[in-house]
């Protein structure tokens, strides 16, 4: 039997390749674990990527935050601005706190369709086949709320 893996990030800057660590140590141990027997089940990963839904207003209000922080011009100019002001400790924190109150805010109904959309796709596709399957959930931080709230 299959068993369909959706992994959901948390707060802060992601990709879409997020998962790939965790489904390259989760395949290496069920080989392990099969050596050669088939008892043990095939595993579908599929990541759940939410990060895009509103980040260019969210980067376009920590522009007109913090307008100094983006010179595009000289290396060593923007060395000193990024010593000088702490860019990626205020960067970090408006991007975690950002993140919370994008979801919390206007944004939220766009990330739950996006995120319900992904997840609608995968099982179609499974229930179209008609082959068993399990599935399995994975959130991290706020991503788990964002499971949670849809279930």
């Amino acid at each position: 039997m299959t068993v369909v893996c959706f992994m959901i990030h948390g707060i802060g800057e992601q990709d879409q390749k997020l998962s790939l660590p965790l489904k390259e140590g989760i395949e290496k141990q069920l080989q392990k674990l099969n050596d050669g027997n088939e008892a043990v089940s095939k595993v579908e990963f599929h990541a759940l990527y939410w990060a895009n839904e509103g980040s260019d207003e969210q980067d376009n209000l920590y522009r007109s935050i913090y307008p100094g922080l983006y010179v595009k011009s000289g290396l060593i100019k923007r060395s000193l601005q990024l010593i000088r002001n702490l860019r990626p400790l205020r960067a970090l924190t408006f991007r975690l706190i950002g993140d919370v109150f994008k979801y919390l805010g206007k944004f939220q109904k766009p990330i739950k369709e996006s995120v319900l959309r992904q997840v609608a796709k995968v099982l179609k596709e499974k229930q179209e086949s008609q082959q068993p399957f399990s599935l399995v959930l994975v959130g991290h931080s706020l991503g788990t709320v964002i499971l949670h709230d849809l279930i």
